[in-house]
């Protein structure tokens, strides 16, 4: 008999059918999915076959890997032990597993991966790029030298047969848009992902044989600036360079007839002045349509005297380097909901949401007329675009070719806005015929652009303003992931690390950041300095002072987020044993800024709030500093356990003890029993993170539930304290209390935002009412609590918890519903529950295969508890734990289970 699972979801280092993987020995997952109603079925065997041509695998025969039946339930992280890895080479694989009945499954369908140039010397191709001289010679009289029209490259060549496979390696810096026959070959947007380019440039491969044709072919590529060449004159957060535009590309063919044939970037490669005449990251785009040369990406261009032979130029400082990350697309597209004209000639556009990315119009008008377009979030009293808070000037423009309808843009610039401010264009009306002058905006698209990333998990209750909550948070997200994730997408997009641990659980929860993250690893491994510290910003594209560059509950990211990631995606031991030095260097560097255990420098807890204008009543730095540290101490230790270092285990948590006495020696005051000044944060830190004592810990609870009442639950912690306040109630099963906090609407917290029409969470609790961005997800910890607490998936990414995976919702008063799921590693957990009329609660869980959860069903009458009707001694798949803390709670592995219990209100 046939295993009723199926093996979905094959991935290799956590990316699906990924091309330019550089990993040698590369880790394969799998994920299982089923129709059976039968329970605890779980994996107890697989075998991997492995080949460079998917035919073998129809065969069932593998000539680069076969594992052969292998008695395991390991599938997130296999090990290829096969044969060598080419660069370049196409690889393919299938597995089937044995389930826990003896039966084996069907073989999954094929996946691929592909491998990218494995070192130095198997790229054969140049670097060519703008020169100095030649960006002063383009520079427009009047214009600032080297800032003027970003560079466009073309090559043409013949191909005596039709293409039996293309992949095309290419790194365009800072930004490039790559075209082969006239067509972009993707739909991949500002490529490639942002690094600190004196350590790494990563380039893109792509699968271009559907582009390339048998005869002649030509290639075309556009370069912008990005991070790479930051040149002002519009707004910048910065200005610096990392050099000029350049370009390296190396395309590999093979062809039907059997012959191979490389096209590589050189001199023999032409290079113009292109369309684009101005371009910054921050500043906004210029397009003058006029100097778009028709064809000049397709076969059979008529060359005049604009090109000229490229340049060769050196290449950059950092290596050239691939990652699997999930590419950045436009991912939604929002149409015009309003239009107003608040001064003569001026027409703004109201997109109705806020997001992240660029405008796109279609346009019609004579030759030389010019649109211009600024982005914002917010407007004037007047009804105009104000900028002044996302960074002034930022615009983006378009100058007419005047050949009747037209379409455009920006490539390489995005921005954070929902209006836009229209100059030098009129709304369409139907009575519009022919060219006008003005010219006449027949559309215009807001285009939101984030990476394509997996859904991870859903969530929705009965309250619709709770659903509201969740969805500007999930808005505020994805307008700040692209390849790294930025604290706003207009005045600043760094990469601020705080975010990656104060926010990673609730991003977690909703979207498969599995790929992505350990290229942010990556970056936080290269900002680096050599005495350990680790900058609060990572790709370190400028340096900034005091706390700015060295506050430890931003550094401390790159201990905390990879230890959270190894417990959350599959335990995978390589990632924390790849940066552990590192880690130990900045937590050694933090030892030596403390030599009474004590840290009192940094950042503090960012946008708190505090009454008193001394300031007493505000967070002492050193509470969240000193607390981050013997946090960092703890995971160091756990991790060092893994790795199997004993002396480290034994030196951290030493050190972890030391700080711990030393916090509450210079915090606690035992005559009022209270932490630091008394504030939220004050007491939710230490709570949280594990440095109260079992003397101090009550007080610690009772003081912080004590301080929020004695506020009417309004909220006064910044972001570093507030998703400690969350996860300290939490955890001390105290959910009730933040209920209360999420009741606010007079002042500012979550419902305040949204009742003040937020389509985005903002930058500050108030940030609707008083300015700021629009657009931040600092501040979005609710987003754990409502999957964690209200939905109950509690998943043990601190190594805290009794149980890897725990089911334990929070029955939340005036709650009917929740529905959650989320995407585990082994599958779909599916959790729901309901209260029905005179005190009866439904709970239903749906387990994936190879799964083992824990199942705490609320009562206040044990008895009570059944599941599809019987009574739990009765049901197979569950086993009965023990009674506690209003639960009975149970282990149940794969399968469908409905609770039904009574719970008096």
């Amino acid at each position: 008999m046939v295993s009723p699972i199926q093996v979905v979801d094959l991935r290799v280092e956590k990316a699906e059918n990924s091309l330019g993987l550089e990993v040698i020995q590369p880790a394969f997952s799998w994920k299982f999915q089923t129709d059976s109603v039968s329970r605890g079925l779980h994996q107890i065997s697989y075998r991997i076959l492995v080949a460079d041509c998917p035919e073998l695998l129809e065969q069932e025969t593998a000539n680069m890997w076969n594992t052969g039946l292998v008695v395991s339930g390991e599938h997130t992280a296999v090990i290829y032990q096969g044969a060598p890895l080419l660069a370049g080479r196409r690889y393919y694989w299938r597995v089937q597993m044995g389930d826990s009945t003896g039966h084996i499954s069907e073989w999954s369908s094929t996946a691929s991966w592909g491998m990218g140039m494995l070192n130095k010397t198997d790229w054969h191709a140049d670097w060519i790029g703008l020169t100095e001289s030649l960006a002063i010679a383009w520079t427009p009289e009047g214009g600032t030298p080297g800032v003027g029209p970003l560079p466009i490259f073309r090559h043409e060549f013949m191909l005596d047969s039709p293409v039996e496979r293309a992949t095309a390696y290419i790194c365009g810096l800072g930004q490039f848009e790559l075209r082969m026959n006239g067509n972009n070959v993707s739909q991949h947007v500002l490529e490639p992902g942002w690094t600190d380019y004196d350590e790494t440039s990563l380039y893109c491969t792509y699968d271009v044989t559907d582009r390339l044709t048998e005869g002649q072919n030509a290639i075309g590529i556009m370069l912008g600036n990005g991070f790479y060449n930051v040149k002002g004159t519009r707004y910048v957060k910065y200005q610096g360079s990392f050099g000029l535009p350049k370009v390296i590309m190396q395309l590999e063919i093979e062809l039907v007839n059997g012959q191979k044939v490389r096209v590589s970037s050189g001199s023999d490669w032409l290079i113009a002045p292109g369309p684009i005449v101005f371009s910054c990251i921050y500043g906004g785009e210029d397009y003058d349509a006029r100097l778009d040369l028709f064809g000049w990406d397709q076969p059979n261009f008529i060359v005049t005297d604009s090109w000229t032979p490229a340049d060769l130029v050196e290449p950059t400082k950092g290596k050239l380097r691939s990652y699997p990350i999930p590419p950045n697309k436009v991912m939604k597209t929002y149409t015009v909901k309003d239009i107003k004209e608040p001064s003569p000639g001026i027409f703004v556009y109201d997109l109705g949401v806020n997001f992240s990315g660029r405008p796109s119009i279609r346009v019609k008008g004579v030759s030389g007329a010019t649109i211009k377009l600024l982005p914002g979030e917010v407007l004037d009293e007047q009804g105009h675009v104000y900028q002044e808070w996302t960074g002034s000037p930022n615009s983006f423009s378009y100058t007419l070719k005047g050949e009747g309808e037209e379409s455009w843009h920006p490539r390489f610039s995005y921005h954070g806005f929902r209006y836009i401010q229209v100059e030098g264009a009129v709304p369409f009306r139907e009575s519009d015929s022919g060219l006008t002058l003005p010219p006449v905006m027949l559309e215009l698209f807001g285009e939101m652009i984030y990476p394509d990333l997996k859904e991870a998990g859903s969530f929705e209750c009965s309250r619709a303003d709770w659903n509201g909550i969740h969805a500007i948070i999930l808005q505020a997200v994805l307008s700040n992931i692209k390849s790294v994730l930025t604290d706003c997408p207009h005045r600043e997009k760094l990469g601020w690390l705080e975010e990656h641990h104060l926010m990673g659980p609730s991003i977690w929860y909703n979207y498969d950041l599995s790929a992505l993250l350990p290229k942010m690893f990556m970056d936080m491994h290269e900002a680096q300095l050599e005495n350990g510290l680790i900058p609060d910003i990572a790709p370190e594209y400028t340096v900034f002072s005091d706390g700015f560059r060295d506050s430890p509950e931003w550094g401390s990211a790159y201990v905390i987020t990879p230890w959270f990631y190894y417990n959350w995606y599959g335990q995978d031991l390589r990632i924390l044993s790849r940066h552990y030095d590192s880690m130990k260097r900045y937590v050694n560097y933090l030892a030596s800024k403390a030599p009474d255990y004590i840290i009192r420098h940094g950042l503090g807890d960012w946008g708190n709030v505090w009454q008193n204008t001394d300031g007493k009543d505000r967070t002492p730095i050193g509470i969240t500093a000193t607390a981050t540290f013997y946090y960092d101490c703890i995971i160091l230790s756990h991790i060092a356990h893994l790795l199997g270092k004993e002396q480290d285990v034994l030196g951290y948590r030493k050190l972890a003890i030391a700080v711990k006495e030393a916090f509450n020696r210079e915090w606690f005051n035992d005559e009022q029993k209270s932490y630091g000044s008394g504030s939220q944060t004050s007491f939710a830190m230490p709570l949280s993170l594990g440095v109260t004592t079992l003397e101090t810990t009550q007080a610690a609870l009772e003081g912080l539930i004590s301080e929020l009442k004695k506020r009417g639950y309004v909220i006064t912690s910044g972001e570093i304290g507030h998703r400690n306040v969350l996860t300290a109630l939490a955890r001390f099963n105290r959910s009730d209390v933040i209920q209360k906090m999420l009741e606010q609407t007079n002042k500012p917290y979550y419902r305040y935002q949204v009742a003040h029409g937020a389509t985005s969470l903002a930058e500050y609790w108030d940030g609707p009412t008083i300015g700021h961005s629009q657009n931040h997800f600092m501040m979005g910890h609710i987003e754990e609590w409502f999957y964690s607490a209200l939905a109950g998936i509690q998943i043990d990414y601190d190594g805290t918890r009794e149980h890897p995976i725990t089911i334990k919702p929070y029955l939340a008063q005036g709650i009917d519903w929740v529905k959650a799921s989320h995407s585990l590693p082994q599958g779909s957990l599916d959790v729901q529950w309901c209260q029905k009329p005179n005190g009866w609660l439904e709970l239903t869980v749906d387990i994936p295969i190879s799964a083992y959860i824990v199942i705490c069903i609320p009562t206040t009458d044990v008895g009570s508890v059944t599941e599809s009707g019987s009574q739990l001694a009765l049901v197979s798949g569950i086993k009965l734990i023990n009674e506690k803390d209003g639960c009975v709670n149970v282990r149940a592995g794969s399968g469908k289970y409905t609770f039904r219990s009574y719970v008096q209100g």
